[in-house]
């Protein structure tokens, strides 16, 4: 796959849209194994750009992912999911502070 972030995005779609339509034809084994590729070149994403533990930008990251899904016109109800979720989150981590 490329580094080029447009091409990569591109061929993510590519991936799921050649799974969805091999899986309309009932090859479901295959269209999930293209799912599986695309997991993985996700998350190989995702660590190179590095894995923050740190409570506060993990609480960012969640509210703003909430409004970036929102913009992609995934369901209204996410949004505030991530935001009931960053709450919790934070109210773990303020629980913890205070024992």
């Amino acid at each position: 796959m490329s580094t080029n972030p447009e091409q990569l995005g591109k061929n993510l779609i590519d991936l799921c849209e050649l799974a969805t339509r091999v899986e309309g034809k009932g090859q479901l084994n295959i269209g999930k194994t293209l799912r599986a590729a695309t997991d993985a070149i996700i998350r190989r994403e995702a660590f190179e750009h590095g894995l923050s533990t740190d409570t506060e930008d993990i609480i960012s990251g969640l509210r703003a992912m909430g409004a970036r899904l929102k913009a992609h016109q995934v369901t209204n109800d996410f949004a505030p999911l991530m935001d009931q979720a960053a709450d919790l989150l934070q109210a773990g981590e303020q629980n913890q502070t205070s024992t």
